[in-house]
């Protein structure tokens, strides 16, 4: 059973609680609070997994570490346990640095953005997992040789 704390539109908790897996819904204006951790290392790259094949939605697709809060739960304290039980390493409340909060109304939630910075080569990532450090900066000059150049503008 996972519970969730339910917040109305301006992001504070209603007092309400939903299991996870019941068949209870989301009513019109509440949402629930998902954390993402964006670990970049010391090249400016950023840690990115591949979902496990039993995962209900999207299943070995790459992502950044993420997961929803559970009851009672801040924001920090649910992304240092994701990030825990994710990759397998303990942070500390101190190497988090609050990025931002998106509210997406069609996925009825909001996510609450954290950025750590830390040198791979000191980061005890579990072997079984499958994992990659990304070079935004490099990947994304090689997609946009893919646009015009009133798209590269744009972007």
């Amino acid at each position: 059973m996972e519970l969730w704390d339910i917040y109305d539109i301006n992001k504070k908790k209603t007092g309400r609680v939903i299991d996870r897996c019941s068949n209870e819904k989301l009513r019109k204006g509440e949402y629930h609070l998902v954390v993402e951790a964006i670990i970049i290392n010391s090249k400016g790259e950023i840690l990115i997994c591949k979902r496990a094949v039993t995962k209900k939605e999207y299943p070995l697709k790459w992502e950044c570490i993420e997961g929803s809060c559970i009851k009672g739960e801040t924001s920090l304290e649910a992304i240092l346990r994701e990030i825990k039980e994710e990759i397998g390493i303990n942070l500390k409340k101190a190497e988090a640095i609050f990025y931002k909060t998106i509210k997406d109304d069609k996925a009825k939630d909001f996510k609450d953005i954290w950025l750590f910075r830390k040198n791979d080569k000191n980061l005890k990532i579990q072997q079984n997992l499958a994992k990659v450090w990304y070079n935004i900066n490099i990947n994304l000059k090689k997609e946009m040789n893919d646009y015009d150049n009133e798209t590269k503008r744009i972007i």
